[in-house]
């Protein structure tokens, strides 16, 4: 029988559990590297200090502090003050300790994350982000408008930024990106980055996030080996390996998903990098950004807020502002909350949970109400050299608990808890089950049926079975366990085993210890055939761009104490930031992470547009990293098969191709029955003998294009050329090409056509 251990399966419940039941993808999930480091060994994040229960938290005095803090520095719309809304999350050992708000109407919402010393860590306006639009600025344009923002938002770091990357994002929010990296001594620091998003069409911002990391100190160091030499330290044969990666795709037609496997090449070490004044080589990592960023934001250079430096007191608090401050007031604190859990007789919770965190959310209940919850999670915080047994070993399992309860009423919404999965020679005693497998099975579909019932009702019992088991650990028998239960998809009668529901019940308390769910589409796989070596994917990787000296930070304790409070440590190495590490096993190219290729982003300008009145057009079009290969745009060159794909895939997303010689160019009739079929009109323009076009020279149209021309002059897309004449047969040209674009998506924009 095979055996599972509890532990491992707990500790991914509500990860797993919390993602929308059509895109879990725990088959892609499983191939993510993180980086190597003994923190992430631990089953479950640690709070930094057993008493973090008593420090901190969420209280009226603090929400206003932080109010005024953030209202100082963001102007928020006099008719979004009297709707507010905010969030409370506790910092722990992976989580800053932050306050999220919300002021919102029917027609805007704006969000804004801070720190608890007031630092902005996000802002987001979404009345600039309603899906597609028509750029109107130039990125060249909107540049200065993502610097002033970010010296009105972030006046103490603003000095230490520049602007290392900017780019159209995508028409579905329709802005420009820009982001700014942290440079200290001419170096580049890429962990602390602040990305600023301005909408294409308005001008305004639309969205920031600032991964700045405050109250380091930077040594002064330079470089005394090359990237070459330090390339060299980091070869060796086994360095990259060969992986499956899960591929999504909508199918055009159907819109379902479908999954290929893809291999891609990627670093055997999850982490690697060669010190640059000693020529060391480091193959692990141990950083704990958060913890540092929580517990030591004062520098010499950036001092914290005090109370009175947080914000203006100027700052009047709206009505709704101050309902929320009151209302917080009348909810469990977070000591009751913690309580509440602490003092439930039918949770599993072990003695040594005594580090405990708590975060204060909003989020819909069963009836998609909103209501505040209190997320609590209890650890053993117990270093992991703490505890020695008399053989010498170190006793590494540490008890971890989740919980989720309702902060007005006090009901409980979740919970999950793990289990020691070894035993003998830990001081106690064997347990034995009390539970019978039908009694588990009662406790099974209960919690089932309650929570996805949909699922259930399409799925059937298949694995009901003595599982998960805990074992003695002197003779590596199983000695107690519980029951796990499967139930999988059921399509038309027959099983699809990848869809499935997961339960398992500790047979000696009767308690559920994991449900667990996976809804996923079928898988096919590529070939490993006609690949590259393991040799020459390294070769590959290292020849990328993203190979380059820069600081990075690790921490100063070497011996990593879970609960040490030192402060971060900065190294200067040649470092490979390839982001995703994944290389084609075919091409040797940079790859997405689920193997699809990268696009790259052209950066076009032509010689010859100075004088054309369509100049700026071929401007934007440029910024939307779309163009034509050489130094001049060649107004009356005419376009290519290949070349019109590329500006129709970014308006409908799809191929609009309907050849196979990419080389070729395109008539005029021929162009409007692609435009017509991608608009979705194919079999309206085939119909038969009801078409008129109007244009004299309508008998040269072929009779197989005369609906779409018809059409196609109907949207006002394409119209006559010289007097009346449609003139089916010339060619396309580029200028022709850029203003149809324009036209195109001004149509797909502002029409209800899809």
């Amino acid at each position: 029988m095979k055996r599972k251990i509890f532990s491992l399966f707990c500790c991914t419940v509500l990860l797993t559990s919390s993602l929308p039941k059509e895109f879990v993808k725990a088959e892609e999930e499983m191939d993510i590297v993180p980086i190597k480091t003994e923190v992430q060994e631990e089953m479950m994040p640690i709070a930094s200090s057993p008493n973090e229960a008593e420090e901190g938290g969420a209280t009226s005095q603090q929400l206003e502090k932080a109010l005024i803090a953030v209202r100082s520095k963001i102007d928020i719309p006099e008719e979004l003050l009297e709707n507010f809304e905010y969030d409370y999350q506790e910092g722990s050992r992976y989580s800053q300790a932050q306050w999220s708000f919300l002021w919102s109407n029917d027609n805007r919402k704006i969000t804004v994350v801070c720190d608890k010393d007031y630092h902005i860590k996000s802002y987001s306006d979404d009345v600039y982000n309603q899906g597609q639009t028509i750029p109107v600025y130039l990125k060249s344009e909107l540049e200065s408008v993502a610097e002033e923002f970010i010296k009105r938002v972030l006046p103490d770091i603003a000095s230490s930024l520049q602007l290392s990357e900017s780019n159209f994002t995508n028409f579905w929010n329709g802005s420009y990106s820009f982001v700014y990296e942290r440079v200290e001594q001419g170096i580049l620091m890429p962990e602390n980055t602040v990305t600023i998003q301005v909408n294409a069409a308005t001008g305004k911002i639309y969205r920031m996030n600032s991964a700045f990391i405050y109250g380091i100190s930077i040594p002064s160091q330079k470089a005394v080996l090359t990237a070459e030499q330090a390339a060299e330290k980091l070869e060796k044969d086994d360095v990259m390996q060969l992986v499956y990666r899960n591929f999504y795709e909508r199918d055009p037609k159907t819109k379902e998903f479908k999954i290929t496997a893809k291999l891609v090449y990627i670093p055997k070490d999850s982490y690697r990098s060669v010190d640059a004044v000693t020529g060391e080589v480091y193959t692990e990592r141990i950083y704990d950004r958060y913890y540092w960023d929580i517990n030591n934001s004062v520098s010499d250079k950036i001092e914290s807020a005090t109370d009175e430096e947080a914000g203006s007191s100027n700052v009047t608090l709206s009505e709704a502002e101050q309902k929320e401050i009151e209302k917080l007031g009348k909810y469990l604190s977070k000591e009751e909350a913690i309580t509440k859990i602490k003092n439930n007789p039918s949770l599993y919770l072990e003695d040594t949970l005594t580090s405990i965190e708590a975060s204060l959310k909003k989020q819909k209940d069963y009836w998609g109400n909103d209501i505040y919850v209190w997320e609590i999670r209890m650890v053993d915080p117990t270093k992991k050299n703490d505890i020695w047994l008399d053989s010498g070993e170190i006793d590494s399992y540490r008890a971890y608990a989740s919980a989720t309860i309702n902060a007005e009423n006090g009901n409980l919404l979740a919970f999950s808890a793990n289990i020691r999965s070894y035993y003998n020679g830990y001081g106690s005693s064997i347990p034995e089950k009390k539970y019978t497998m039908e009694q588990c099975k009662q406790t099974t579909e209960k919690i089932v049926k309650a929570n996805l019932n949909q699922l259930y009702k399409n799925s059937r019992l298949s694995i009901q079975e003595e599982g998960a088991y805990v074992l003695d650990r002197d003779t590596k028998e199983d000695v107690y366990g519980g029951y796990e239960f499967k139930y999988v998809r059921v399509n038309e009668g027959i099983d699809y085993p990848y869809h499935f529901l997961y339960v398992t019940v500790d047979a000696v308390s009767g308690k559920v210890l994991q449900f667990d769910y996976n809804w996923n589409n079928k898988v096919t796989f590529e070939s490993p055939k006609n690949i590259l070596s393991v040799a020459e994917a390294f070769s590959a990787y290292m020849k990328t761009d993203e190979y380059h000296l820069i600081y990075e930070m690790v921490n100063a304790d070497s011996e990593n104490s879970l609960q040490s409070s030192s402060a971060p440590a900065v190294r200067l190495v040649y470092r490979n930031d390839l982001t995703p590490a994944a290389i084609s096993p075919y091409t040797g190219e940079p790859v997405q992470q689920n193997g699809a290729p990268i696009k790259k982003v052209e950066q076009y300008s032509y010689n010859d547009i100075d004088t054309l009145e369509q100049k700026r057009q071929i401007l934007l079009l440029a910024d939307l990293g779309l163009g034509f290969e050489g130094q001049n745009f060649s107004k009356d060159q005419t376009i290519t098969t290949k070349e019109w794909i590329a500006l129709a895939e970014r308006i409908f997303s799809v191929n609009s191709s309907q050849s196979d010689n990419n080389a070729e160019t395109i008539s005029r009739q021929e162009l409007a029955s692609w435009i017509i079929q991608d608009l979705g009109f194919e079999k309206v323009a085939k119909l038969q003998g009801i078409y008129t076009t109007g244009f004299e020279d309508e008998s040269a149209i072929s009779k197989e294009y005369l609906g779409s021309v018809a059409l196609i002059k109907g949207f006002d897309l394409m119209t006559a050329k010289e007097g009346n004449k449609f003139q089916p047969t010339e060619k396309v040209t580029r200028l022709e090409a850029v203003e149809l674009f324009f036209k195109l998506l001004d149509l797909k924009i502002t029409s209800d056509i899809k």
